[in-house]
């Protein structure tokens, strides 16, 4: 794996591959204010990347934010101990971060509302270039309700495996990756 590159693992980060699942340091509860407003992951793991410079129009640029939102996200991330300046530059201060949750929250049901709201916004963008850029799938299917907890651990393991893939070699761009599985039946 590259080793700077590696990003945060998710807003819920129950389960996990074995093993390398392990060195993902937890967030804990009280410090999941890093999840609100949603662009502090994306503006920490854009850190991460190779071609990233620490320049506030820049970093606006990239993630389509306000220059106002990358100041105050780059202050919020430092003063949570998430971000520090480093030899002219900001460095992520633990590569491997989670949020782990066995209960609902309300800042990580935010979270996940504005990523869900991102992935629409991506479904209006209809060039090749940016379907090619992108993969918005699903798949509806009857279910055992007794094998859900199974294939919900399964598909946070996927969700770890396929960020390790992501993460490996020179990482120049921040993607989420979501996964929704809920019943369509009452």
């Amino acid at each position: 794996l590259h080793k700077k590159c590696l990003g945060s693992f998710g807003a819920d980060g129950s389960g996990g591959a074995p093993g390398s699942f392990a060195q993902y340091r937890p967030v804990e509860k009280s410090t999941v204010s890093i999840l609100s407003p949603w662009y502090l992951l994306p503006v920490l793991d854009l850190t991460t990347c190779e071609n990233f410079r620490p320049d506030l129009a820049q970093i606006a640029e990239r993630l389509d934010l306000s220059e106002a939102q990358v100041a105050d996200a780059l202050a919020k991330l430092q003063a949570g101990g998430f971000l520090e300046w480093v030899d002219g530059t900001y460095r992520k201060v633990n590569l491997h971060i989670r949020f782990p949750a066995s209960e609902s929250r309300q800042e990580v049901r935010t979270f996940h509302r504005e990523m869900l709201r991102k992935a629409s916004n991506c479904l209006g963008k209809t060039s090749q270039a940016d379907y090619n850029r992108r993969l918005i799938t699903g798949l509806t299917v009857a279910a055992n309700p007794e094998n859900i907890e199974l294939a919900k651990r399964r598909l946070n393991e996927a969700l770890h495996e396929i960020g390790e893939i992501l993460n490996q070699g020179p990482c120049t761009e921040v993607y989420q990756l979501n996964l929704q599985m809920f019943p369509l039946t009452r």
